[in-house]
């Protein structure tokens, strides 16, 4: 059976005392979201908090209250379990839960979140569709859609 990356993904709350715009550059991908905003491994808090992510943040959505984050897990790096909700405070709820099929398939990271209302669907590499709890990161539902 095929593992997730032996490096077991760190998160980490920081309190940052000024929110301000000196943190941008052209170099780094940056958005303004609402409350919060993204800037490469980095959501930041207008409170001054931020959560950092091993990986950068490839997407984000806000469903039933809390931020759905996707990371963008490129390259050799064999990261399976790369989709997390964190609520407005900037704490962790939840990573979505490991699936020991897709672990044997390999590596399928996912590669969306989206909001079929009322469900929260993520999709992965390999060609499968998730129905998602929003409450634990639990899989309700997967199907093969290719």
């Amino acid at each position: 059976m095929a593992a997730d990356n032996p490096r077991k993904q760190n998160v980490s709350i920081v309190f940052w005392p000024k929110f301000n715009d000196s943190v941008t550059s052209t170099k780094k991908r940056f958005m303004n979201v609402g409350s919060y905003r993204v800037d490469q491994q980095k959501i930041i808090f207008e409170t001054g908090k931020f959560i950092e992510f091993d990986f950068s943040v490839q997407d984000t959505l806000v469903f039933d209250g809390k931020i759905i984050v996707l990371l963008d897990v490129s390259g050799n790096i064999r990261f399976n379990r790369n989709v997390y909700a964190i609520d407005f405070n900037g704490e962790l709820l939840w990573q979505i839960e490991r699936s020991e099929n897709l672990d044997l398939i390999g590596y399928c990271p996912f590669i969306s979140v989206e909001a079929q209302n009322p469900k929260l669907v993520s999709f992965n590499w390999c060609g499968f569709k998730f129905i998602i709890d929003p409450d634990t990161g639990k899989v309700i539902e997967s199907i093969f859609t290719k």
